[in-house]
């Protein structure tokens, strides 16, 4: 089993932070993935909050928020993000470039 798992020597380092929604700490300041779960729901300025993220992404970065539905959504922004065409203005204004 030994000879299976080898060290990997990795030319870059990993990070991972769990952050707030809407709170993105100043210390990070570049990142290659950004991976968002039912965080836009929460936050108070969308806009400034994904201005922020496109700062932070070089080019060719990759981006997901997920956002699950259900019944009694409660979330504060519930009404933007239900809506498609809302969201995908936003992402647009805020510098993302590639959007479904």
């Amino acid at each position: 089993m030994q000879h299976i798992i080898k060290k990997q020597n990795r030319a870059h380092k990993v990070d991972l932070h769990k952050i707030r929604p809407g709170n993105i700490p100043r210390s990070i300041t570049k990142a290659n993935v950004f991976i968002s779960h039912n965080d836009l729901g929460h936050v108070e300025n969308l806009s400034a909050y994904l201005k922020k993220i496109e700062k932070i992404l070089p080019k060719n970065a990759k981006y997901c928020f997920y956002i699950t539905h259900h019944f009694l959504n409660v979330a504060p922004n519930s009404n933007v993000i239900e809506d498609k065409a809302q969201i995908l203005k936003l992402f647009k204004s805020a510098g993302f470039k590639k959007l479904p």
